[in-house]
Order: C-alpha cells, then sequence, then structure tokens
C-alpha cells in the first residue's frame, strides 16, 4: 500500500467513503493503519489462491495480524464456503472473494452457498 494513495483518495472522497488498504501479511502496514486513515483491511489468507499469488500465511500467523488490526479485517485468498467459519472465528470481520463465484460453473449456486454459510453463522 502506497501512503501518497490514501490520503490523497480520502481527501477526494471524503471522510465517510470506505476505504480499504491490502496488508497481506505484512505487520508493519497492519499496525500502521488508522480508522481516521481507512475503513477496512485485506489480509492474505491461510490458503491457496488462484488469483492472490503470495505464499500461504499460516493460520497463527494470520490470527496474530488480525488481532494487531485497529481496524476490521476480510480475508482474502482460496476462499470457501466452508472455510468461511474459520476465518470468522480467527476474528475476521468478512471474507473477499473472488475466483469462488466468478470461476464456478455456476456463480449464482456458489454465491447462494456463500450466503447460506454466513447465515448459519450469524
Amino acid at each position: 500500500a502506497d501512503d501518497p494513495q490514501v490520503p490523497q483518495a480520502r481527501g477526494i472522497l471524503g471522510k465517510d467513503a470506505i476505504i480499504g488498504v491490502s496488508c497481506y501479511e505484512d505487520m508493519d502496514l497492519v499496525k500502521r493503519w488508522t480508522p481516521e486513515d481507512i475503513s477496512y483491511i485485506g489480509l492474505s489468507s491461510p490458503y491457496t489462491s488462484t488469483t492472490k499469488h503470495k505464499e500461504v500465511v499460516p493460520l497463527d500467523k494470520f490470527k496474530e495480524l488480525v488481532a494487531a488490526s485497529r481496524l476490521p479485517c476480510y480475508a482474502i485468498g482460496g476462499i470457501a464456503p466452508e472455510r468461511v467459519g474459520e476465518m470468522l472465528d480467527a476474528g475476521c470481520y468478512g471474507v473477499a472473494v473472488i475466483s469462488a463465484i466468478f470461476g464456478a460453473g455456476n456463480p449464482a449456486y456458489e454465491t447462494e452457498r456463500f450466503l447460506a454459510e454466513l447465515d448459519r453463522l450469524s
């Protein structure tokens, strides 16, 4: 995350805009951001991903990253419906998915699976 871009975005979009930063597995970035800067943090998940070509983050390190954040964290990368509960248990506010839905043979069905799992967990 390039520092100058965030204040510039905040200045253009205003204080009520939802702005997030991908911190991957970088603890320094996680600790840097405050609720005054951004709205949420995206973290690389402990799963292999077809879209996020980063090394898999061990679950214990992932939990440390979430715990260190002053912002809501969203797990991204390799998330499937059956993994949502583990990410919420790790302290995430939610999950972000790309290929799980857009790469599915039936994106509508896969979306329903995610929604059903979120309903079950809430």
